[in-house]
């Protein structure tokens, strides 16, 4: 199993860095994948004052991606139904419940 996490890690860290901005700060990043909902990529982000604090981030921010969390969404519960229902195939406005007969 820890060879998995090392090769995760590794795959992680290719594709994630610090930038700096025109302000000056710098910005850790990092790919976690492609969303399977809405097929965007997954990425997280922290600016940060110092290119060492910028570090530390990049190393926190990975081990979240490599544990598969997500970063916050302002997506709201509503629009996660209404993907859901159009996904499921089912008809809100059809009395009763999925997968049930009346008789």
């Amino acid at each position: 199993m820890p060879e998995i996490r090392r090769t995760v890690m590794s795959w992680l860290a290719h594709r994630s860095g610090t930038e700096q901005l025109p302000s000056g700060s710098r910005r850790a990043r990092v790919y976690a994948g492609t969303d399977l909902l809405t097929g965007r990529e997954i990425r997280f982000r922290k600016t940060c004052k110092t290119e060492q604090a910028a570090l530390i981030e990049l190393g926190r921010l990975l081990a979240q991606a490599a544990a598969g969390r997500q970063p916050d969404s302002a997506v709201t519960l509503a629009q996660l139904l209404d993907q859901y229902v159009s996904t499921a195939g089912w008809d809100p406005h059809r009395a009763g419940s999925p997968g049930r007969t009346r008789t």
